[in-house]
């Protein structure tokens, strides 16, 4: 099992209909301008994370096996680093 964090346009510009018209009409310059942001905040999740991973998996193998769960293995979680909130399209 791992914990990937990822950064994808595509899904960011999927929440563009919730947001404000300045970030609706200046989304790829913002996103844009971002990126280099949205990339260290991908590194530093990602070793942070992979510091605490393999406990926290190791712990969850251990309870599927202890109640009866169908077994996880080779799962790839993934989390999404976004350039925008929900709540800062509202504004």
């Amino acid at each position: 099992m791992k914990l990937e964090f990822v950064i994808d346009k595509k899904y960011d510009k999927q929440f563009l209909g919730m947001s404000n018209k300045i970030t609706r009409d200046h989304f790829d310059d913002i996103y844009r301008n971002s990126l280099r942001y949205l990339k260290y905040t991908k590194e530093q999740y990602q070793i942070a994370w992979d510091e605490i991973g393999s406990k926290f998996f190791a712990i969850l193998k251990k309870k599927q096996d202890i109640n009866g769960f169908i077994r996880i293995i080779n799962v790839l979680f993934q989390s999404q680093i976004m350039a925008f909130q929900i709540g800062d399209m509202l504004l």
